[in-house]
């Protein structure tokens, strides 16, 4: 048995949450996971966290999913490490990660993409310690009548040609591009219109940028029209198109998401989708990605008034298999299992 604790975040992001959610879903049996909110972290006495920690389990692996939950695996636990990278942002951040752990040879990483693990790599991290997996997507099947009504709660009309932009506003997701192409074909037809999320560190920025184009209803945000989190899978069941444009070392797991969809995507080929979508019917790659380059394919695809059935859903042969859950939670409980044992390589 692998007792395995994981630190999970407060506020997790979307990247986290989604991976945290399917690996709570059947991982091995042999695999015992316990969750700590990482508020526990923020516990000043060692010695009383210690305790409660005792009171938990005694884990063998412990897993964290951002800085402040590596930090306090490194300084309150003795066993090997587990850290997932979603996104590497900047060079400062693969550096700052090299000096946490210049010092410790129990933490191991979990890359989503063989890019990370290069510039891991590259900053002196050992390569055994770098293990690249894909990420798992959980897809359902949406039916037309539930479609139509995540739309109207969302306020958009059955007429709006609706491009979504996944995962967080991020600079690696690069969600600027897609309003910018967004707010070119609004000014020709205001039912061109951009949906994201709410979540991410840029995403109050694509809000003043829609206000200074003098078009605020160009962007639609799903966290403030609903007042709360929704799930991405919901936001691609209610979009005509999805735009992949995520930067090379951001994490692939938005690009996944829009493969596995089956509805028609949009990428760029030098980015995470011409690494994951060469192949999959649904998806044109674009190189350069420029927003007068997306605009013009989105009206060839979408002209107002034009009829929108589902015919691209079934278009996902090999996404689904690719990142497909189960063996995401395969490839985690063997890396568990591998890090326990000592034998990460």
């Amino acid at each position: 048995m692998v007792r395995v604790l994981q630190m999970i975040p407060r506020c997790p992001d979307f990247e986290s949450a989604h991976q945290i959610d399917v690996l709570g879903s059947g991982l091995a049996a042999n695999i015992q996971l316990c969750h700590l909110p990482l508020d526990f972290a923020h516990v000043r006495c060692r010695l009383l966290r210690n305790r409660i920690m005792g009171r938990l389990m005694t884990p063998d692996v412990v897993h964290s999913w951002n800085w402040s939950g590596l930090r306090w695996a490194l300084a309150a636990t003795r066993c090997p490490i587990l850290h997932s990278i979603k996104a590497i942002e900047s060079r400062g951040q693969v550096r700052a990660l090299k000096r946490l752990t210049s010092l410790t040879s129990r933490v191991s990483f979990v890359c989503s993409t063989p890019l990370q693990k290069h510039l891991l790599q590259r900053a002196g991290i050992p390569w055994h310690s770098c293990h690249v997996i894909d990420p798992g997507v959980e897809t359902t099947s949406v039916s037309q009548d539930h479609r139509m009504r995540i739309r109207q709660s969302l306020g958009l009309d059955h007429e709006d040609v609706i491009a979504f932009a996944p995962g967080d506003s991020a600079p690696t997701s690069r969600h600027r591009l897609s309003l910018w192409a967004l707010s070119i074909l609004h000014v020709y037809d205001r039912r061109y219109r951009l949906l994201i999320s709410g979540t991410g560190p840029q995403a109050s920025s694509l809000h003043r940028l829609a206000s200074k184009l003098k078009q605020p209803a160009l962007l639609v945000s799903a966290s403030r029209r609903l007042g709360r989190l929704v799930d991405q899978n919901e936001l691609l069941a209610a979009a005509d198109v999805a735009l992949a444009s995520d930067s090379l070392p951001g994490s692939p797991l938005p690009t996944a998401m829009c493969m596995t969809a089956g509805i028609p995507t949009i990428g760029d080929a030098d980015g995470l989708a011409g690494q994951y979508a060469s192949e999959e019917p649904s998806t044109l790659l674009i190189r350069p990605l420029r927003p007068k380059v997306v605009a013009r394919q989105i009206f060839e695809w979408f002209p107002i008034g034009a009829e929108r059935a589902g015919h691209w859903e079934n278009n996902r042969p090999g996404a689904a298999e690719r990142f497909d859950p189960a063996r995401f939670r395969r490839q985690i409980s063997d890396l568990y299992r591998s890090v326990c044992n000592g034998s990460s390589k």
